[in-house]
């Protein structure tokens, strides 16, 4: 029998020892959301092992209590951290205790206050919801290499992360302060609430706003971490140094955490900075080994190039990079003079076609 045909009877006996714990309710949506999956295989997010933490997951929730202090010591943030290896992840994880659920590329995650539900979301329809007993409880996202993903907070803001990022935050904001915690790149669109001030902690900063837009890159593996202010004010207070610097609409704000030092920029083109989140590289009048770069960082691969000979080829436009590598990389190479050989698994060779 395979995956797919497994009938809906089976999975009531693999979970039913989870059962007692959700309401009567609970359990009838439950089982629709799962039957639904089943009855249309090719809408499947999940494989057999995912669908039954899907069910189960509200039972466990509700049946145990997982609580972190979120405050701005971030000693708990990156310890949670730690509890996911993003660059082992072939999938979108959501992840709420030591239960995690795989999910698909571009759906998003909606945490409803109102039903006291995590509810899956793409393209504006809904898959499937389960409910969070206890509203403190911390929640992770982390997308791998080649995916990007949203998150809809219980506050109505919303953050997009990019490649190789993951956030944690609570499933609802409890007292003054908003505060969740990024490793990686996001973009935030955050709800505007003059009583309750958000924080967003990376491992060298805190950025504190009433509501505004604004991006944040702080990839644990890189030197810099940055915030560029889209629209409103933020507020940063550096970790290590206690700086403190208000930033206003196109200023862009760097740390280089091996000595501590900061700088400002000002006028930064902040529209191509949020290309990612449509799934686009900007390519306008860009030379080849400029681009190449970004395309490792998203895909998490190795180029080897000659980057002085690749820096006189000019690029033009946008890269759709909602393809797989091996897509991208044909692209490139019907609009450049370079040949492109596999290496291996993760690595490619790029040459000039008449060095």
């Amino acid at each position: 029998m395979k995956k797919t045909d497994i009938d809906i009877n089976t999975y009531r006996q693999i979970v039913n020892t989870n059962e007692p714990h959700l309401k009567a309710n609970e359990q009838d949506e439950m089982w629709q959301n799962i039957e639904q999956q089943i009855s249309s295989p090719r809408q499947s997010i999940f494989n057999f092992k995912k669908i039954m933490v899907a069910a189960s997951i509200a039972a466990i929730i509700i049946g145990s209590v997982f609580i972190l202090n979120i405050n701005s010591n971030n000693i708990g943030f990156t310890q949670l951290a730690k509890s996911i290896e993003i660059s082992k992840l072939d999938n979108i994880v959501l992840q709420i205790g030591d239960q995690h659920i795989d999910l698909a590329d571009n759906v998003r995650v909606k945490c409803d206050a109102s039903s006291h539900q995590i509810e899956i979301l793409k393209d504006s329809i809904s898959l499937f919801s389960f409910a969070v007993a206890d509203a403190s409880t911390p929640i992770q996202i982390a997308v791998p290499a080649g995916k990007n993903s949203s998150v809809i907070l219980s506050d109505n803001s919303e953050i997009t992360l990019n490649t190789q990022s993951q956030l944690i935050f609570p499933f609802e904001f409890a007292g003054t302060e908003r505060n969740v915690y990024l490793e990686g790149e996001a973009y935030f669109h955050v709800s505007h609430n003059k009583e309750k001030r958000f924080t967003a902690t990376t491992k060298s900063l805190d950025i504190s706003v009433l509501g505004t837009e604004f991006i944040v890159s702080a990839y644990p593996q890189e030197g810099n971490e940055s915030v560029t202010l889209v629209s409103g004010k933020v507020q940063i207070n550096t970790l290590d140094t206690n700086e403190e610097v208000i930033l206003n609409p196109k200023d862009r704000f760097t740390y280089t955490k091996v000595s501590s030092k900061s700088r400002l920029e000002q006028q930064v083109e902040t529209e191509t900075l949020i290309y990612w989140t449509e799934n686009i590289i900007n390519a306008e009048n860009e030379s080849l080994s400029n681009v190449l770069p970004k395309i490792e960082k998203y895909y998490n691969i190795k180029l080897e190039y000659d980057s002085t000979e690749l820096s006189e080829i000019r690029l033009e436009g946008k890269l759709d990079i909602s393809v797989d590598i091996s897509e991208i990389l044909e692209r490139i190479a019907k609009i450049a003079p370079i040949t492109i050989d596999k290496k291996n698994k993760s690595t490619y060779i790029i040459k000039l076609t008449n060095p």
